[in-house]
């Protein structure tokens, strides 16, 4: 059985990280979709870390400098697309863990 917080988590963090860039581009849509639905009830830290790991490849997987704007745009958007100040903050903070944990791992070409 399914606990409540995995129920209620999309399984974004595949396709986040896909090699293919419309695939990414569909995930990234999902996802703003989902975060910025008010009726959902908040995501676990833990659920949002897993989201920020999805998105961080994303990233990852963005080489060109044109498509990393854009996506940081888009992820910019979603942020204020978020209704609750809480949830906008759980957000933030998935980001900081993420790079907090990821940081040694970026290399010069990222």
């Amino acid at each position: 059985m399914a606990s409540t917080s995995t129920a209620q988590t999309p399984p974004l963090g595949k396709f986040l990280a896909s090699t293919d860039k419309k695939t990414r581009d569909k995930a990234v849509k999902n996802l703003s979709a989902f975060l910025s639905d008010a009726e959902r009830p908040p995501l676990s830290n833990n659920d949002m870390d897993k989201l920020w790991k999805g998105i961080f490849y994303c990233f990852w997987m963005s080489d060109k400098p044109l498509v990393q704007q854009a996506l940081a745009s888009e992820l910019a958007n979603i942020l204020l697309s978020i209704e609750s100040d809480s949830a906008s903050l759980k957000f933030l903070g998935g980001f900081w863990r993420t790079i907090v944990r990821e940081w040694d791992g970026i290399d010069r070409l990222r």
